[in-house]
């Protein structure tokens, strides 16, 4: 037999199931294909081996973190865990409310970022200056991402900078030098910006780009083949050293606004609403399997795994 829960999460801990079914279901054709495959082969193979009835609850989420699925007490157990545990407790359980206070945070949380970033007055990015003085400036390489040419774990916002010699035919073709001609939000997209002909002067012309990297890998992804600048035909390669400066370090903030609402990769929140309502059911055990949700923190998960199983055996 089988029975699927439904994908649900909880601040608190709740009592009562929600199963996508009316109840227990025999396995065939017809009810197997919503199922989990590796818990329907585990099950196949448990009852060839013992000879046994086997009823399989399938309570999981795909992608999801291994703190979701581990109790309060336990988890408690690890600081790491303690102030999100906090929030979650105060959290709203109405779905639109946690949306709210979620964007509440999120406004609040940007707009200290903005008013503490250098090179910022009155909203007009003064790093971006053709004729800013940028000697000081170190320099990396370009293209890469920020945390291998110079900023090891960096996130926050960065400036890079550095001059060309724009030559007299392309004058009135192309481009810039102190203004903004492009702006892309999209992580890991391609950058393809046309200069207004306008802005084109022959001589050295100066170009400015603010990275902002809120997480994970930030810079420039491609190769060099692909960081250039041109007019027609002509092209001329921007790969090479930039000069960069650092406007604002995230890593000295504290940790994002989570977006809570129908959010299961936050602490307890899956344990409360998908195992705890089978908590002293009569099972003889679980198979769990987790893809790389937990990677950016995988030294924590030898304590972190072993906390869970532990957690499930007390309860059980």
């Amino acid at each position: 037999r089988i029975i699927n829960m439904k994908h649900v999460i909880s601040p608190l801990p709740k009592k009562d199931i929600e199963a996508t079914t009316e109840g227990w279901e025999v396995c065939s054709s017809k009810t197997i294909p919503g199922f989990s495959a590796a818990g329907d082969f585990f099950a196949v193979n448990l009852q060839r081996t013992l000879n046994v009835p086997i009823g399989l609850i399938a309570t999981n989420w795909g992608g999801t973190l291994a703190e979701s699925w581990t109790s309060e007490e336990s988890l408690r157990q690890m600081p790491y865990f303690r102030n999100g545990i906090d929030k979650v407790k105060t959290m709203p359980t109405d779905l639109e409310a946690q949306r709210r206070q979620y964007e509440k945070e999120e406004k609040a949380y940007w707009q200290k970022v903005r008013d503490e970033e250098q090179g910022v007055e009155n909203g007009t990015y003064l790093w971006a200056a053709a004729d800013l003085n940028d000697g000081m400036w170190p320099t990396m390489l370009m293209p890469a991402k920020v945390e291998e040419a110079g900023l090891p774990g960096f996130d926050g916002a960065v400036w890079i900078r550095r001059t060309i010699d724009i030559p007299a035919t392309w004058e009135g073709n192309t481009f810039f030098n102190g203004i903004q001609i492009g702006h892309t939000d999209s992580w890991f997209a391609p950058r393809t910006y046309t200069v207004p002909a306008g802005l084109v002067k022959a001589g050295q012309a100066s170009i400015a780009i603010r990275i902002m990297d809120t997480g994970a890998d930030g810079g420039f992804t491609g190769d060099a083949s692909q960081l250039y600048i041109a007019c027609g035909n002509d092209k001329k390669t921007l790969a090479g050293e930039w000069k960069y400066k650092v406007a604002i370090d995230m890593r000295n903030y504290p940790p994002r606004p989570v977006n809570m609402a129908g959010n299961p990769n936050i602490p307890t929140v899956l344990y409360n609403s998908m195992l705890n309502p089978i908590v002293g059911y009569a099972l003889k055990g679980a198979i769990w399997y987790q893809g790389e949700s937990n990677v950016d923190r995988a030294f924590q998960y030898r304590e972190l795994l072993p906390l869970m199983s532990n957690d499930w055996r007390t309860k059980w």
